[in-house]
């Protein structure tokens, strides 16, 4: 395996702020047509200036409505008990949280993820696993990510499983690198 690469700090797409700037346009152009075309034909250019500043007004509102008429909806057809998660599946989750930062290059959301996970389970292979591989991929601390790999070979871990044939191969890799350096 090669070094790690450089981190370059990335500014995250913020889905939500795109989404919402397209409902308000998506509202706003709709009341503009609507009322610009009423107010042209009643009231001339001066109906046109003044339909596109109550769209303004307008749309705003109109989004707020329909969020709470959603809202509303939405919890009378899908009411009913909240998920009742199980501790390893909330764990798991958090560990697919990790690698997925892990992937988008994000290490220190996938450190600080899998950090939590490890604090509510210390000896829980997979997040030991995925954190060595952060600590190794985006950080180049190959000590440390011994340390979390001989925890898991080690440990409780079933020598069957994957993740404990991930830790022996990783931990591998790690050890014929240093022993080249």
């Amino acid at each position: 395996m090669a070094a790690p690469e450089k981190r370059i700090p990335k500014k995250p797409i913020r889905d939500l702020d795109t989404a919402e700037a397209a409902a308000f346009l998506k509202v706003y152009v709709w009341l503009v047509v609507f009322l610009g075309t009423f107010g042209f034909f009643l009231f001339g250019y001066r109906g046109l200036f003044l339909s596109i500043l109550m769209s303004l007004v307008l749309t705003p509102l109109i989004l707020m409505i329909s969020n709470w008429l959603g809202k509303l909806v939405t919890g009378a057809f899908y009411s009913g008990r909240r998920a009742n998660w199980s501790p390893e599946e909330r764990l798991a989750g958090e560990v697919d949280k990790a690698r997925h930062l892990k992937r988008r290059r994000e290490y220190d959301g996938a450190l600080e993820a899998i950090n939590g996970v490890l604090r509510e389970a210390p000896d829980f292979p997979e997040a030991l696993y995925v954190k060595a591989r952060v600590l190794w991929e985006g950080f180049g601390n190959a000590p440390a990510a011994r340390g979390n790999l001989r925890r898991i070979i080690e440990g409780k871990a079933d020598p069957s499983s994957a993740v404990y044939r991930w830790a022996v191969s990783l931990f591998d890799e790690l050890k014929q690198q240093d022993q080249k350096k």
